[in-house]
């Protein structure tokens, strides 16, 4: 720890007056507590908000922080996720840190916390977008994703739907395409409920 000492106790010697006091240790060696928004690497909105900024004290302040920095309450916000904490590792293996809690220093430095996002659920509907006698809609007509997620075979309903009459060509978010454009390879990058609509050819 640097220090400093400054005297002053009142003496006399030779008729000069000298003031002198007990030392006085001032601590100089700083603790920094610094935030990180870790933002994962889909973020089409880039919209980061509510960061709290660093927090700072010299260490062994007693009338400060005491060693022990503060952890903002509010939490940061990123369109498409929900805040999951603070951890003082970016991947999440480090130890978990509470909103309005603390992070203790035993010595000087500079510690980060890493904010931690789990994505939103997005429903998908999709519609037979017809309304003839004999048509089938899709099953199941709603799927439930993860934003972020890139839409598979897999994760399309499984059973398309049918109309007699017409060739089903997929899906599009336009009930009047004439040309699907939502399907396998498509990434939800929106966040709230979304229908789609079967495209339909007419038989040749």
């Amino acid at each position: 720890v640097n220090t400093f000492a400054y005297s002053a106790k009142e003496m006399i010697t030779n008729n000069v007056l000298k003031l002198e006091s007990p030392p006085v240790t001032i601590s100089t060696e700083t603790i920094v507590l610094n935030f990180n928004g870790n933002e994962p690497s889909f973020n089409p909105f880039n919209d980061l908000g509510s960061m709290p900024g660093a927090v700072a004290d010299v260490l062994n302040n007693v009338a400060g922080y005491n060693n022990n920095l503060p952890v903002s309450s509010p939490p940061p916000t990123l369109t498409g996720y929900n805040f999951a904490g603070w951890n003082t590792k970016a991947d999440g293996s480090g130890s978990t840190v509470a909103l309005g809690g603390t992070v203790n220093y035993t010595a000087a430095g500079n510690k980060t916390l890493y904010a931690q996002w789990t994505p939103v659920s997005v429903t998908v509907n999709y519609s037979k977008n017809t309304t003839d006698a004999g048509s089938t809609a899709p099953a199941p007509a709603t799927r439930t994703y993860n934003f972020g997620d890139v839409i598979s075979t897999a994760t399309l309903p499984s059973t398309p739907p049918t109309r007699i009459g017409y060739d089903f060509k997929g899906y599009a978010e336009s009930s009047t395409a004439t040309t699907a454009n939502f399907g396998v390879g498509r990434q939800i990058d929106f966040v709230t409920a979304k229908t789609v609509h079967a495209v339909w050819k007419i038989n040749d």
